[in-house]
């Protein structure tokens, strides 16, 4: 995993106090998206680099004089973020940023879908399955406080919730 860009946010706050105030990082590497977001709180999200189907760079007139941009990455597997859409706020080199990030989001993508795609294969011919075991209660607490964070963004219903934690618990 190499890095191929590093950055933060240029916000008005940042530039107000000379840079002593930073509310995002981001980081870009062959890999992954990081995003470490907060001044008083901070949120941290991952997102892989396969997952990033097209960026977006946007300028309002304020940004245009500073030199900054946004950039918006839409994600295909919203699973890994929540939402379709993740934006690296007032950054410099935005169009770069985007381009680099294009390249190695479609080679990532086409690598990890030929992983997806290959299996292994028994001596019979026949196709070997991998093995799955029961999922244990660590993986369905897991899914359950997943399951919680998308009812709290009010990405779900309370009904859609009830239905998948009923299946999660098997029930």
């Amino acid at each position: 995993m190499t890095v191929i860009w590093e950055g933060e946010s240029k916000s008005l706050t940042s530039m107000a106090s000379g840079g002593k105030i930073v509310t995002a990082k981001y980081k870009v590497t062959t890999d992954y998206v990081y995003l470490d977001t907060g001044f008083l709180s901070s949120k941290g999200e991952q997102i892989p680099m396969w997952a990033i189907r097209d960026c977006d760079v946007k300028q309002s007139l304020v940004q245009r004089a500073r030199g900054i941009s946004n950039l918006t990455l839409m994600c295909e597997h919203n699973d890994f973020t929540g939402k379709k859409e993740v934006v690296l706020e007032d950054i410099e080199g935005a169009r770069e940023l985007r381009d680099l990030i294009n390249s190695h989001s479609k080679s990532s993508r086409i690598e990890h879908e030929s992983q997806q795609k290959s299996q292994t294969v028994n001596y019979s011919g026949a196709p070997v399955l991998p093995q799955t075991s029961a999922p244990s209660a660590d993986d369905s607490i897991e899914k359950l406080e997943k399951l919680g964070v998308l009812l709290e963004k009010g990405l779900i219903s309370q009904d859609e919730f009830q239905a998948q934690k009923m299946k999660i618990l098997g029930m």
